[in-house]
């Protein structure tokens, strides 16, 4: 079986693979989309409430604009929404795909949040 995970996720980088074990670990609901037999986008529980969750979604450089980020968000978001959750979605404003990917699943903008990062040096 670890052959078979490790031959479908290589073409995964390794740090969506590790946001996707921190989710696994947390028990976290992940959808996946595949091409053939390799996942290529991801959709998952970025975070929580008890009304809420965040929708985060990753694909595959070479599988981008093909549908599966749709895919696998429509899947998820109705999956929670059956469990009574509603969905929100932040993205950084130089995020364009994302903007255009949330406004296709019919998000609107609500709010503005700041997001402050400690300088690497």
């Amino acid at each position: 079986m670890d052959e078979v995970r490790q031959c479908c996720l290589s073409m995964v980088p390794n740090h969506l693979l590790s946001e996707l074990n921190d989710a696994a670990e947390e028990d976290l609901t992940i959808v996946a989309a595949l091409d053939g037999k390799l996942p290529v986008a991801f959709a998952y529980i970025a975070s929580q409430t008890e009304s809420l969750w965040d929708v985060s979604i990753d694909t595959i450089r070479s599988h981008r604009r093909q549908g599966f980020a749709t895919a696998t968000a429509i899947h998820l978001m109705s999956k929670m929404r059956q469990a009574g959750k509603s969905a929100v979605w932040g993205a950084l404003e130089s995020n364009l795909a994302s903007w255009h990917l949330a406004k296709r699943l019919g998000f609107v903008e609500n709010g503005k949040l700041w997001v402050l990062n400690r300088s690497r040096t």
